[in-house]
């Protein structure tokens, strides 16, 4: 249970930080990113709580933010050969389907 807790704790923060980059980097002056970033800093804040309260060992929060960090990329790559077959056997049934 803790594994997945670390899991979770670990995809909101990965998230909300690839959020955060996107509106850095696609800033536009007519974008209200006030929201935006106080939303991903809100759900970052949740993420690292989580990941704290889910491990006592930690002791630093930046440990606890790896330790959930790695464990979530490492969760996307397990699964990425199964979305990767799913992906596959869409473009295979769309390129064979015949269009009218």
């Amino acid at each position: 249970m803790t594994e997945l807790l670390l899991t979770f704790s670990g995809a909101l923060i990965l998230g909300s930080i690839l959020v955060l980059v996107n509106i850095i980097s696609a800033h536009h002056p007519y974008h209200k990113t006030l929201p935006l970033v106080a939303y991903s800093l809100i759900i970052t804040g949740l993420g690292l709580f989580l990941s704290l309260e889910a491990s006592p060992e930690v002791s630093t929060t930046l440990d606890a933010m790896r330790q959930s960090t790695s464990l979530a990329i490492t969760g996307l790559l397990a699964i990425s050969p199964a979305l990767y077959a799913v992906l596959t056997l869409m473009m295979i049934r769309i390129s064979i389907s015949r269009h009218d």
